[in-house]
């Protein structure tokens, strides 16, 4: 399995992962039994796991300018990013679910690192499925489909 089919993999599966880590942390801080070593390490390979995901979509349209990601203008760029623009659906859901997580889980270590390890996978999944302008086909409206 190459690193392409890896990095798919784990933009499918990102969202399970984030919704199994904040419902352990909440577990974990409600009985009290698991051990801080077992919540580190989880909360180490969620951040481990989101690392790639993040760094597939950022790396190639970091050096790429306005103009080539489809913004004429500085302005339709920062619309695009503060207004959520391009974005799936189930985002701001995951969101959600992170701040519950988080509020859910006491803000106490070492279960705020679990839940703060699976807010960091969800903005990282949200930025490796985001939909950016240069992506949209270019279709000439004046000519046929076939």
């Amino acid at each position: 399995m190459n690193v392409s089919k890896l990095i798919d993999r784990l933009t499918e599966w990102a969202p399970t992962i984030v919704l199994a880590d904040l419902a352990f942390a909440i577990a974990a801080f409600w009985s009290g039994i698991v051990p801080a070593f077992v919540i580190y390490a989880l909360s180490g390979a969620t951040v481990f796991v989101a690392l790639p995901l993040a760094g597939r979509r950022l790396l190639s349209i970091g050096f790429k300018s306005r103009e080539e990601l489809g913004f004429p203008r500085n302005r339709d760029a920062v619309k695009f990013w503060l207004f959520g623009r391009g974005r799936r659906d189930e985002t701001y859901g995951l969101y959600l679910a992170c701040v519950s997580g988080l509020i859910l889980s006491g803000w106490r270590p070492p279960q705020e690192y679990l839940a703060f390890g699976a807010a960091v996978l969800a903005a990282a999944w949200s930025a490796a499925t985001r939909h950016w302008p240069y992506e949209e086909e270019k279709v000439d409206p004046g000519s046929s489909p076939g």
